[in-house]
């Protein structure tokens, strides 16, 4: 249930753009979780979810600046309002089609390495700034075009918000990345060594996001 009077007239708008990052973290996720979930169950619901994840994803990248504005001015507007209907209501009937606790999921399992592993990143941040600062790295291990990673890093840094772990301040050390890489296999349903590996390729886009 979400109070529009109280979104537009008490919550900062810059929150429900982390929110929505939130939200468009299911279509990278759900679509890796397709490609290389060694639990995965492909099925009408599963690919169901991703294709709903996608639309969800496009409608939040494409209106999400125009949604802050009206916000920022105190306004309701219907693109407001499907917007974050979309990143609540459709979003929790995703992650029900989804099958939550079985995903590969990138980007939410290293909030959970913050949680675990580094608290004092995990203080500083809201969880969509968390799960939106890798988000970029996930379309990559996907394969998305590099016009969508790109599109994607526009958005976040519109919003001046962290597009890799470098802008959380998390140093790219031997250290760091062994333990990171530890944590992603011990939890995330991923058991073939090689994708493991071609994860590990790509951690400079990780750390240091777009060059």
């Amino acid at each position: 249930m979400a109070d529009l009077d109280i979104l537009v007239r008490d919550c900062p708008p810059i929150y429900n753009i982390i929110g929505f990052l939130d939200a468009m973290a299911k279509y990278p996720e759900i679509s890796y979780n397709i490609l290389h979930s060694g639990q995965w169950e492909q099925n009408a619901f599963s690919h169901s979810a991703r294709l709903l994840a996608r639309s969800t994803y496009d409608l939040l990248l494409a209106s999400g600046g125009a949604v802050y504005e009206a916000l920022e001015q105190g306004r309701e507007d219907p693109m407001t309002e499907d917007c974050i209907c979309a990143a609540l209501q459709l979003t929790g009937l995703i992650s029900a089609m989804a099958c939550g606790g079985k995903q590969a999921a990138i980007s939410h399992s290293l909030y959970s390495y913050f949680c675990t592993c580094r608290p004092e990143i995990r203080s500083r941040f809201l969880h969509g700034e968390l799960v939106g600062a890798s988000l970029v790295y996930q379309l990559a291990v996907n394969g998305a075009p590099r016009t969508e990673q790109e599109a994607l890093d526009r958005f976040l840094r519109r919003f001046e918000l962290p597009a890799c772990l470098e802008e959380l301040g998390l140093a790219d050390t031997p250290e760091e990345r062994d333990a990171l890489f530890a944590f992603l296999a011990e939890h995330m349903p991923v058991t073939d060594p090689q994708e493991l590996e071609r994860l590990q390729a790509q951690a400079p886009l990780l750390f240091h996001g777009l060059k």
